[in-house]
């Protein structure tokens, strides 16, 4: 395997690529980096896109992560490409530092759900129906009606919530009721994705202990507009520390990509010996 840091140059010729990438919507990235596995036959190869901090490219353009079975190659000279090959040797008990880009996804009924949205709207409907409301399915309209009938004691029950969370510093700038709902449907969504993600561990050879860290940040939902309008998929960063059970299975599933979305810039788990 081999993982590469790679960003366009500052040619003219690289600057329209730049272009079409900023205005070709989420296919854009794949098809740009599908440019330099051009002698494999379906060139596999995992990718994340970040933003630089300008010091190397220019500030905010975009620059990638690529996880691949072989060596990129820039036949036109539109990249910096900077490579090595990366052959993890791991032992059971090793630990590993970690960030990951994925799409949380559960199946139910034979549909696909995003994680976090399925947990924000059944704890709404939970509260909701607490209070004897009429069920209604959309979130906006779950929140307007849960923001309606609460009770201060249900506000209180909200702020437990948060204050028990990651998320406990934020309540002290936190300011009237919605803005508390909003809060703890982040706490809410969450402790769903923090399942989600320990349920897949297993099947990843991997575990987590009592000491491990686990944190969720930059949610995102991405319109895939070649589809159709209503068609769409979501993304969050997971950073943390996880303990291999499993080498092999885990160099499998690794090299493999975790999730799904990976023709998106899902699933590359960057690891790092702690």
């Amino acid at each position: 395997m081999y993982l590469s840091k790679i960003n366009l140059k500052a040619e003219p010729e690289a600057r329209e690529k730049l272009v079409s990438l900023v205005h070709g919507g989420i296919y854009a990235s794949h098809q740009l980096l599908w440019q330099l596995f051009t002698t494999e036959p379906q060139r596999h190869f995992l990718f994340r896109q970040e933003q630089d901090d300008g010091y190397k490219v220019g500030k905010g353009e975009p620059f990638f992560y690529v996880l691949s079975k072989q060596a990129p190659s820039d036949d036109e000279g539109f990249f910096d490409i900077q490579t090595k090959p990366f052959h993890p040797v791991l032992k059971p008990g090793d630990r590993l530092g970690f960030t990951l880009r994925v799409n949380p996804t559960i199946c139910r009924q034979g549909k696909r759900h995003d994680v976090l949205m399925d947990a924000r709207i059944s704890w709404l409907a939970q509260q909701t129906a607490a209070l004897g409301s009429t069920p209604v399915t959309s979130q906006r309209a779950l929140k307007e009606s849960l923001l309606d009938k609460a009770t201060d004691m249900h506000l209180e029950s909200w702020r437990s919530l948060i204050l028990a969370s990651d998320h406990r510093d934020a309540l002290e700038t936190c300011e009237g009721r919605k803005a508390t709902l909003d809060l703890v449907l982040k706490v809410v969504a969450d402790q769903a994705v923090k399942a989600w993600w320990i349920s897949r561990l297993p099947r990843l050879g991997l575990a987590v202990g009592a000491e491990d860290v686990f944190q969720c940040t930059g949610y995102l939902q991405h319109g895939l507009t070649r589809k159709s309008e209503a068609a769409r998929f979501s993304s969050v960063d997971l950073t943390g520390q996880v303990t291999v059970e499993d080498p092999q299975m885990f160099i499998k599933e690794w090299s493999a990509g975790i999730g799904r979305a990976k023709a998106f810039g899902c699933g590359l788990m960057l690891i790092r010996r702690i």
